[in-house]
C-alpha cells in the first residue's frame, strides 16, 4: 500500500497507518500473552490483521519471531542453525495454526531442492 505523507499532523495518512499497524500489534499482542499456546482464535486474529507482504515481529514464547504474509499464507523467518546448516537455501518455514510437517521454503517461495 503506497501512502503520500503530506504533513506530520495526527491526521495525515503516515500517521493513521502508524496508528492502524500500532492497534493491530496491541491486540495481537495482549492474544499472544493471554494464550501460552497458539489458539484457533489467535491464528485467525493474526492472519485477518496481516496485510498481504506485511512483515511483523512477535515477542512470543520467550522468542522473537519475523513473521511474513505471502499469497495468504503466513510465513516465520528461519532462524534455527540446525535447519540453516543442513539446508542453506531455506528462509522461510510456513505458520500454520496446527502442528504439521514443517514446509521450508526458499528466498523464492518455493520448497528447498534437496
Amino acid at each position: 500500500m503506497a501512502c503520500q505523507i503530506e504533513s506530520n499532523k495526527p491526521n495525515s495518512s503516515f500517521f493513521k497507518l502508524q496508528q492502524d499497524s500500532y492497534e493491530s500489534g496491541a491486540v495481537i499482542q495482549k492474544l499472544l500473552e493471554a494464550n501460552k499456546q497458539l489458539t484457533s482464535h489467535v491464528y485467525a486474529t493474526l492472519c485477518d490483521l496481516m496485510e498481504e507482504n506485511a512483515l511483523a515481529v512477535l515477542y512470543w514464547d520467550n522468542k522473537f519471531y519475523v513473521v511474513h504474509r505471502h499469497d495468504g499464507s503466513l510465513l516465520l523467518l528461519e532462524t534455527n542453525s540446525g535447519i540453516l546448516k543442513e539446508y542453506p537455501e531455506v528462509r522461510w518455514r510456513v505458520f500454520e495454526e496446527e502442528d504439521r510437517d514443517t514446509i521450508y521454503l526458499n528466498d523464492q517461495y518455493f520448497p528447498p531442492n534437496g
